[in-house]
């Protein structure tokens, strides 16, 4: 870890010893003057509702939530819920315990696989260890819940049963990075039910880009603007820019809604933890680089 140093010996900045840690994206958001107040806690529990995570990738293992109350690998509903062994979250689309995902199919789309390890990296990839990269909580605790599949796409029921599992286990905060331009009513109500819970909800804005598809006063896209016309904006919505602060056409959204909203860069964001060296662009990636707003407003 570097310490950068002011006259007088006025610390400035907390700056990771990590390979990949892209300096200019998290000192746009600010993250080294952040950390210098708190770097995270194993307190604070975030659940990832995705494709689930790669959870034995050991930039992320020591930052994966466990269910203390389930026995690990006896078979057994220890806990009485209804899943059997969850002890690192649980696969909704598949109905088992095997949260990491995985290529299975010559159809399955490779990015939407590594979707949810991306996001998984960038809330919670162990910081100022000398490896790999630097996710904007160095110590949290990641609930990795699949309910999006291989291709992309995920059913309103298994979204439900995501939500409510992470209302049952506590968790602080819900990250979506994914949209619809569907209304499920379901899905909206269990996100009110997290809300009043006092779960911080965070959703990504979408991909959609600079046109009139992207003007959500036009053509709504959910689970960002379930709170439309509410009195009180309960959802955290979250948009992209570029280095210069200007929105992005691959991703950002004209948000001309009021309310809680967020921006952070993406432009060529590197996963923080993606065993290739890759640069990403867009994919509703935007979501965990603002929980540190969220964890504010929590």
């Amino acid at each position: 870890m570097a310490i950068i140093f002011a006259p007088h010996g006025a610390i400035l900045a907390k700056t990771p010893n990590d390979p990949y840690f892209q300096q200019d994206l998290y000192r746009q958001i600010n993250a080294e003057s952040a950390w210098d107040k708190t770097t995270g806690s194993h307190q604070l529990v975030v659940a990832v509702i995705d494709t689930g995570a790669d959870i034995f990738h050991p930039d992320l293992n020591d930052n994966i939530w466990k269910n203390t109350l389930e026995i690990e690998g006896n078979g057994q509903d220890d806990d009485h819920n209804g899943y059997a062994d969850d002890y690192f979250g649980w696969n909704f689309v598949d109905d088992n315990n095997n949260v990491i995902t995985a290529v299975n199919n010559a159809g399955d789309d490779h990015d939407t696989v590594s979707h949810g390890t991306i996001i998984a990296g960038l809330i919670g990839a162990s910081g100022d260890n000398g490896r790999a990269g630097t996710g904007i909580n160095w110590q949290v605790k990641i609930m990795p819940l699949r309910a999006i599949n291989n291709e992309g796409t995920g059913s309103e029921r298994d979204l439900v049963k995501a939500i409510d599992y992470a209302i049952e286990k506590k968790a602080d905060i819900i990250s979506m990075s994914f949209v619809t331009f569907d209304y499920l009513p379901a899905v909206r109500d269990a996100l009110r039910r997290a809300y009043d819970r006092g779960i911080v909800i965070v959703s990504s804005a979408g991909n959609e880009g600079l046109s009139e598809m992207a003007d959500m006063d036009r053509q709504a896209v959910y689970p960002i603007c379930f709170d439309q016309g509410d009195k009180e904006n309960w959802i955290i919505g979250v948009t992209s820019v570029d280095k210069n602060d200007r929105p992005i056409m691959a991703v950002a959204w004209i948000l001309p809604r009021p309310g809680k909203i967020f921006s952070a860069p993406s432009a060529m964001l590197r996963p923080t933890v993606l065993r290739e060296n890759s640069a990403v662009l867009g994919k509703a990636i935007l979501s965990p680089l603002r929980l540190w707003p969220a964890r504010r407003l929590y």
